[in-house]
């Protein structure tokens, strides 16, 4: 019997201002392999292991996941609450005294939108409401 591996926090909050978050799926490695790539994107943020491949995408999901499940955060797609598309991740960190810290990217697609704002406002509003942190810093 496979036990389903549960995350410790919290449940997601419903779609609001025209995002939803969701854990991220394999069917996302190609859309995740795309932004990584984009010659903004690779400017502006340094990924620890770049992302150059459709394997190294699907690593990508695996850990982002994980996060949650050692309970050291979480990373969650941004999806667009009308077309269902993914618009870029938002991604919350905490540590041993519940200080988290926000981080996020959108696709090329997204950008100028609003979506990371909006993705982030919800993130944020969600991990105070359940008392996640005390307080949170947005790493730029």
């Amino acid at each position: 019997m496979i036990r389903e591996q549960k995350s410790v926090f919290p449940e997601l909050p419903p779609a609001c201002d025209g995002v939803r978050l969701r854990a991220f799926v394999a069917a996302d490695a190609p859309t995740i392999l795309k932004a990584a790539t984009d010659p903004a994107m690779t400017k502006w943020l340094a990924l620890t292991h770049p992302l150059e491949s459709l394997p190294a995408a699907a690593r990508w999901i695996r850990e982002s996941n994980a996060l949650s499940l050692r309970g050291e955060g979480v990373r969650l797609a941004v999806i667009d609450a009308t077309s269902g598309v993914l618009a870029g991740c938002v991604e919350l960190h905490v540590d041993a005294t519940c200080l988290g810290n926000v981080g996020y990217w959108t696709t090329p697609e997204a950008r100028g939108r609003g979506v990371a704002t909006r993705g982030l406002c919800l993130l944020c509003h969600w991990a105070f409401a359940h008392e996640l942190v005390w307080a949170i810093d947005l790493l730029t």
